[in-house]
């Protein structure tokens, strides 16, 4: 026998009461509201991971930033060590 739910699809007319028919319609209704959620609370989960993820990235360029602004200094330094003693 058919739940409710999938007699409230079809077989109007041959339904006891109006009664099983607004169940039915009801219990359809709530399913389709849950599935809302989750969708939307799978959605809030990607959008913490993505923004988790992006600061992460930027988190890395900016080490890397200052890794080669620190490596250019070093740079700079031994090439003024260089002249000092090639200039000797």
């Amino acid at each position: 026998m058919a739940t409710q739910r999938e007699q409230s699809k079809k077989d109007w007319e041959s339904r006891d009461t109006s009664e099983d028919l607004q169940l039915g319609c009801l219990q359809r209704i709530a399913d389709a509201t849950e599935k809302m959620a989750s969708n939307y609370q799978r959605m809030e989960n990607d959008l913490a991971m993505y923004k988790r993820w992006y600061k992460e990235k930027c988190e890395t360029v900016n080490n890397r930033d200052r890794s080669i602004s620190n490596l250019s200094g070093q740079i700079t330094k031994l090439k003024k060590k260089l002249s000092v003693i090639a200039g000797s």
